[in-house]
């Protein structure tokens, strides 16, 4: 009866050691899994590092670059006047110089909605998206046509990939696609999407 106890009890022991040598493949498998996961985000951080590390290496970004008026110089006869613009990522600021833009309404394209209702300043606005833009207000050209920006136009951790300058009635509103291009001076398309950082307060 004893020996038959001691039989049971050895049993009873060996059972959870077999048991742990049957299931060793099956956790090895689940921490190979876990350990490619980990590479995998590592190479997300890395690949993300990288592109952020080249957004703020681009034109118009490290440097101010020329504003571009290649889509509308042929509105004012290529007597377009001059200009340059810097977005600073972290902290956020936005720099706009120009000279020579004269009066608005000399933008608007010729027999459109836009001519008819007439433009009082320039608005410089951070926008993404071609198809269909979303963005805001950045500031208001000056007398001297110049105009700083701080403040972020949308919510933090968005991201950008055009500036542009608009001749506008209302500077609060970011207009249509269609109405953007009639009210068009210039615009700036970023190769890489920024993500600028809010100032701190």
């Amino acid at each position: 009866m004893h020996r038959i106890s001691l039989c049971a009890v050895a049993l009873a022991m060996a059972m959870p050691a077999a048991q742990a040598q049957e299931s060793l493949p099956q956790v090895r498998e689940e921490l190979k899994k876990l350990q490619d996961q980990v590479k995998e985000l590592e190479g997300r951080v890395k690949d993300a590092e990288d592109t952020a590390t080249q957004a703020a290496q681009q034109a118009c970004v490290a440097s101010a670059c020329p504003i571009n008026f290649d889509l509308t110089k042929d509105r004012v006869a290529d007597n377009t006047g001059t200009g340059s613009a810097q977005v600073s990522l972290d902290p956020f600021k936005a720099v706009v110089q120009a000279d020579g833009l004269g009066d608005p309404n000399r933008w608007l394209r010729p027999g459109s909605a836009a001519q008819k209702a007439g433009a009082t300043t320039y608005a410089v606005y951070l926008s993404q998206g071609t198809d269909n833009p979303t963005g805001g207000l950045l500031c208001t050209l000056d007398a001297n046509d110049d105009c700083t920006a701080t403040k972020l136009p949308g919510r933090a951790g968005a991201t950008y990939d055009r500036i542009s300058i608009l001749a506008v009635r209302d500077p609060t509103k970011l207009p249509s696609l269609a109405e953007g291009f009639d009210r068009l001076v210039t615009t700036n398309g970023l190769d890489i999407p920024i993500t600028p950082k809010a100032g701190k307060r």
